[in-house]
């Protein structure tokens, strides 16, 4: 017999799809959007069908495994009780021998958003005061700069788009990695919006668009100067929203005024011509919206760049009125679902290691693997819970050898990752089909329940179970080691976590009776609407006293970028594809994305050095070398080089062996950590000779 469940993508993507699935014989047969979703309109993305190919795909981890020799690849395949009590005595003996859980370290992200995969956490909370890996290696940059103009990071309902007059889609692909929102930006041109894209690389989306600007990477902010240079020369400026609501308005302006359009343009790539020409769009298009992207933050001026092109819509009096905007991310879902892990606690039960005594944890910044080795006292224990470090971390030959060198590392994921091969103990969890949960979508702010569809396969264990069976026999070993409670059910934890905002928001009081609805979180559909700005000064700041106490320039003024060198003299852009997100969906067949392990490079680059379509490349800097096969295009600039954001099947090598560890400008205000700049990779590629 056949049933149908209602499930919903947990992935950190735009569009937390709901998933209408198809069970018979407790075997998933069929998988299909929700024609109901008010977003998606039962629309999935590549990656969402392929759900139905995670399920069997000889990938799937099935059994604990434990490695003999780090990196050696010898598994022996072990019981959970087998590997969570040699677990559990590790982190008794760090106790014992350190006198605290400092050398303990969770290092978590978001390879699965649900809200019951934030068990983990509250399971380290409640051992005692341990080492967390913190901050976002995604948004940061791009935060810190919302915050230090607007005093908050908001953004509109991503529906709203529908009313611009212009529509400018700044260093983002939403053909590929967002399809869904397409709709709504044709809905905007059939009523006479115009499409601008900027990016380095001609996308999908820009091949759809009335206007494409191919712009220098990392030059975004220039590009910003100069646009609102032409909006002040034209006079293309809302005074009264200035005078009203913006704080250094003069400051800023007598600053564009020392600037040349013509100088802008030489540091951006783009014909002063060009810039002139968009800023008369956009200052004569009211409303007018623009849509960032998260991967121009990825360098190493991202933040004030990102301040730069907030600005226009400062400048422009396009803040809080329908249609017009800055859509980025917002924080207020994440503020809403609040912190879990800090609330675990059971109102009764005893723990040797209560409020008082548990002292400060420390931190270390997601992603500084080199910072995680020198501690003191040294890190013994590493537990990985929805991240893949090896393969999107910056300098993967160094996060490979902290690795190696610490005690114990515990891997938890559905397949045997990159990270994983560095593990001691890899313990297989489940997806999304196999247990009960709640996801809230980050962009359109729509909650949706997400039934357990099947069993779980072998011996696969959601979170919550193997931090339960952890805690319990942690406490047997040492009674009292640890208060998480070991016997509440996922009703109670959903319940406990709806109970921080979400039920308020949603209209509801119980998770249960989102089964069946489509319901949102009634944020306002248009931010800023009040123009209200929780700054020091109450309005927008262009002049702004808390990043000048970061260290950054008031102004929104990046930093000129390094020039390449002569011996790397190409710049490397890793970017998002349709078929896969960071390293997730290695199982994915490979002709769903015939150009997802591939070099793409400018024709001119290839000729110069005697490499044709299909041959295969050396591409290399001063951290390491890996090899692709070459595609030539036209739509990668002369000094650009552009590879998919995917798992490497073919190499032994990850794309990230060649990216330097660097922060970008802004990340730590609101994350504790800077921002990485993977985007400032520079790199040269050789033709592999053939034998």
């Amino acid at each position: 017999m056949k049933e149908s469940f209602a499930n919903v993508c947990p992935r950190d993507c735009y569009s937390t799809c709901r998933i209408r699935t198809v069970v018979e014989d407790g075997r998933i047969v069929h998988i299909s959007g929700d024609p109901a979703d008010p977003y998606t309109k039962g629309a999935l993305c590549a990656k969402g069908y392929a759900y139905l190919e995670q399920q069997t795909s000889h990938e799937r981890l099935l059994y604990p495994l434990k490695q003999l020799g780090k990196g050696s690849g010898r598994w022996e395949r072990v019981s959970w009780e087998s590997a969570l009590t040699e677990i559990a005595g590790k982190l008794v003996e760090i106790k014992k021998k350190d006198g605290c859980l400092l050398p303990v370290c969770f290092d978590q992200f978001l390879g699965n958003t649900g809200l019951l995969n934030r068990v983990v956490d509250s399971f380290f909370h409640c051992i005692g005061n341990i080492t967390y890996m913190v901050g976002s290696p995604c948004d940061s940059a791009g935060l810190d700069a919302a915050y230090f103009s607007y005093g908050a990071c908001r953004k509109p309902h991503p529906a709203d788009m529908v009313n611009a007059k212009l529509i400018i889609v700044w260093g983002t692909n939403p053909a590929w990695t967002a399809p869904q929102q397409m709709r709504y930006i044709f809905v905007a041109r059939d009523n006479g919006a115009k499409v601008v894209v900027i990016d380095p690389y001609f996308t999908a989306t820009a091949a759809r668009a009335d206007l494409y600007l191919q712009i220098k990477p990392g030059t975004d902010g220039f590009f910003a100067l100069g646009m609102a240079r032409v909006l002040i020369e034209e006079d293309l400026i809302d005074h009264e929203f200035l005078d009203k609501y913006t704080y250094g308005y003069e400051k800023f302006c007598s600053y564009l005024r020392t600037l040349e359009v013509k100088d802008m343009a030489q540091r951006s790539g783009v014909a002063e011509e060009a810039i002139r020409e968009l800023a008369l769009m956009y200052g004569k298009s009211k409303p007018a919206a623009i849509w960032l992207g998260i991967g121009a933050q990825h360098n190493p001026t991202g933040g004030q760049n990102y301040r730069a092109i907030d600005s226009l819509a400062a400048l422009t009096g396009n803040i809080g009125i329908s249609g017009g905007n800055v859509h980025y991310v917002s924080a207020e879902p994440e503020d809403l679902i609040g912190d879990l892990g800090q609330i675990v606690l059971p109102k009764s039960g005893k723990s040797k290691f209560d409020a008082d005594s548990w002292g400060k944890d420390r931190e270390i910044r997601t992603g500084r693997f080199s910072e995680l080795a020198q501690l003191q006292p040294p890190i013994r224990l590493l537990w990985i819970s929805g991240r893949n470090p090896v393969a999107r971390d910056p300098e993967s030959q160094r996060v490979q050898e902290v690795l190696k060198a610490i005690d114990t590392v515990v891997v938890v994921d559905t397949t045997l990752t990159a990270s994983a091969q560095y593990a001691d103990f890899v313990l297989p969890t489940t997806t999304f089909f196999e247990q009960e949960d709640v996801v809230v979508a980050s962009w359109h702010y729509g909650v949706a329940y997400n039934e357990q569809a099947v069993a779980p396969p072998a011996e696969c264990r959601s979170d919550l179970e193997i931090m339960q069976v952890l805690a319990k026999f942690l406490n047997k070993l040492e009674p009292g080691f640890t208060a998480f409670p070991i016997n509440r059910t996922v009703p109670e934890w959903l319940d406990l976590a709806m109970k921080q905002g979400l039920y308020k928001h949603l209209g509801i009081k119980h998770y249960q009776e989102l089964k069946g609805k489509y319901l949102s979180l009634d944020l306002p559909f248009v931010s800023w609407q009040e123009r209200r700005f929780p700054t020091p000064s109450g309005k927008y700041e262009f002049d702004s006293e808390r990043a000048a106490a970061y260290g950054l320039s008031p102004l929104p003024i990046p930093d000129k970028p390094d020039p390449p060198s002569s011996a790397y003299p190409l710049r490397l852009l890793s970017v998002r594809s349709y078929a896969s997100l960071n390293s997730q969906f290695s199982y994915l067949p490979e002709q769903l994305d015939p150009q997802g392990e591939c070099l793409l490079i400018n024709p001119e680059v290839a000729k110069a050095r005697s490499i044709e379509d299909g041959e295969l490349a050396c591409m290399y800097n001063w951290l390491g070398e890996i090899r692709l096969k070459v595609v030539t295009t036209f739509s990668v600039p002369p000094d650009v080089v552009v590879v998919n954001l995917v798992p490497l099947k073919d190499s032994a090598d990850e794309l990230n062996c060649l990216i330097a560890l660097e922060d970008t400008d802004c990340g730590g205000y609101t994350k504790n950590a800077q921002g990485l700049a993977f985007k400032n990779c520079y790199v040269n590629i050789c033709r592999v000779e053939k034998i």
